[in-house]
Order: C-alpha cells, then structure tokens, then sequence
C-alpha cells in the first residue's frame, strides 16, 4: 500500500474511533456528581428548628456472636420523633430538631441529640456527656451532628 491509499483510510479509521468513543457506554467517563445541599432548618410549633432529613440506625449490644440488635428500645428525639426499635432494632426519626437552640446557645448548629433507654441495659462507660443534658439529667442522650440523612448505630450494655 503506498502513502496515498494509507492517507485516504486515516479518516475512515478516525471517524470510526470517534464515533464509538461519543456513544452512551456505561464504562465512558462522567462529570463529578453534585453535592445535595443540606436542607435549610425551619422552626415548628413548639419554638426548635427541625430539618426534614432522616436519623437512623441499629441499637446493639455486643456478645460473642458480634453486633446483636436489640428490640424494644424507647428513643425520643421530639414530641414529633419517638418510639420502640423493631425486631432488628432499628430506629428511625424524621424530621430532625437541631440547634441553633435558645436554650442551648453554645452548642453548634445542626447538631441535636436522642435519647435511648430500655430496661437491663445501659451505655457503655466513657463516653462524652452530652452537651444538651446541663445539670442532673439523663446521660441516656447521645449526641448527633446532622449533615443531610444520618446514620448512627447506638451500643448498649447490659448490666
């Protein structure tokens, strides 16, 4: 083949590599997907701000065989966000307080706590107090930095 007839199929070649190469293949290349916002926090009725987002997780307590999750714990988030776990222990809390609180003006927003309790078992030893409980109150709260839909696991002993 001399150079002419090889310089006459560089464009048929061309064209075919660049056809294929703008089709819909699912192994072609994408764009950064985008952030979804954190949703503005409203007030309700009682005076907190919630954010339509959701707070989840599995209560547990650790044994031998691992993570057990444990039915029955009462949670309470808001008058709005409240309950026992399922059978997998499973909690689930929407819409969401959060600060800024006026009775809590040093805790940092978005932040809220929940509360967990069941009978036989309590928290583990160590862990922070929360920052929501000031004097004398329960040390069954935990508390949770809400960024968008939440998941956290709580851990619980028996004693």
């Amino acid at each position: 083949m001399d150079f002419r007839t090889s310089s006459r199929f560089l464009p048929v070649v061309m064209a075919i590599g660049l056809a294929a190469c703008s089709g819909t293949s699912s192994s072609s290349p994408t764009g950064p997907s985008t952030i979804q916002p954190q949703p503005t926090p409203r007030p309700n009725d009682h005076g907190e701000y919630v954010v339509d987002v959701i707070l989840s997780g599995v209560v547990f307590e650790m044994t031998p065989a691992g993570r057990t999750p444990i039915a029955g714990v009462q949670f309470w988030s808001s008058e709005q966000a409240m309950g026992l776990t399922d059978a997998n222990g499973v909690f689930r809390v929407r819409p969401v307080w959060v600060c800024p609180c006026e009775w809590a003006p040093s805790v940092e927003a978005n932040m809220t706590a929940i509360w967990f309790e069941k009978a036989g078992y309590g928290h583990p030893a160590g862990l922070p107090k929360s920052r929501f409980v000031f004097t004398g109150g329960s040390d069954d709260y935990r508390d949770v930095k809400i960024e968008g839909d939440t998941r956290f696991d709580v851990e619980l002993v028996r004693r």
